[in-house]
């Protein structure tokens, strides 16, 4: 795994004004254009973050309890400290499910999605007896809003998609695989060549930066069943 301190002195390789005596031992309080070389990492990674919402490497899962009567459930109330948004419903998978607490899991069946005007109309205006949550939406500000309203505290299970990470200390690793780990150098180099006005450089880091993006997408379509 490469950690933020080695991505970091990939870049001052490849990019060719670093000496290698001179190299960073630590991304803390680096000064002058090592800083800013630093920065280009950070920001690197986070662009190739954000740039989709399917990477598999930002998934996650979590387990909680709904609270009788409740309607509206923000991340944090779900226990999820790293949310960035709900992973959403596809023709071939369902992300929320529930099932009765004096059952068992298998009893386990799927939240199914409306539009969060529906929910509204059929779960948030006049009154509703509490009964098994059947349904789910999501309203402006990201709260997973569930109907009907629960009668009994019911496990639920469901995704999401996780924030962004940020790489902060030195042995930091990036979160998707190894093998694409040198991707962010090169989107890093892209940026330190534009910074430089060095167009020779930037047209290196982009056709090293494509075929990456294009290892990082192929790796997605392998773990889709054909």
């Amino acid at each position: 795994m490469a950690t933020l301190i080695e991505l970091v002195n990939h870049l001052e390789r490849e990019s060719g004004t670093i000496n290698q005596a001179q190299r960073l031992s630590t991304a803390v309080s680096p000064v002058g254009r090592q800083e800013k070389m630093v920065e280009w990492v950070r920001e690197a990674w986070r662009l190739i973050q954000t740039s989709r919402t399917d990477w598999p490497w930002r998934r996650r899962e979590f387990q909680s309890t709904l609270v009788v009567g409740q309607k509206r459930y923000t991340p944090a109330n779900l226990g999820i400290v790293d949310f960035s948004a709900w992973q959403k419903h596809t023709p071939s998978y369902v992300p929320f499910t529930v099932w009765d607490p004096a059952i068992g899991q298998q009893d386990e069946k799927e939240l199914w999605p409306v539009s969060y005007a529906r929910w509204a109309t059929s779960w948030d205006r006049a009154t509703h007896d509490a009964a098994r949550p059947a349904e789910y939406a999501v309203d402006d500000q990201r709260r997973l809003c569930i109907g009907p309203k629960p009668l009994y505290a019911y496990p639920i299970r469901g995704a999401y998609i996780c924030k962004a990470q940020v790489l902060v200390a030195d042995d930091d690793e990036p979160i998707c695989p190894e093998d694409h780990h040198m991707t962010i150098v090169w989107r890093a180099l892209m940026l330190m060549g534009a910074h430089d006005e060095a167009l020779n450089v930037v047209a290196y880091a982009q056709s090293l930066y494509a075929a990456g993006v294009r290892a990082m997408l192929a790796d997605m379509d392998e773990q889709v069943e054909a």
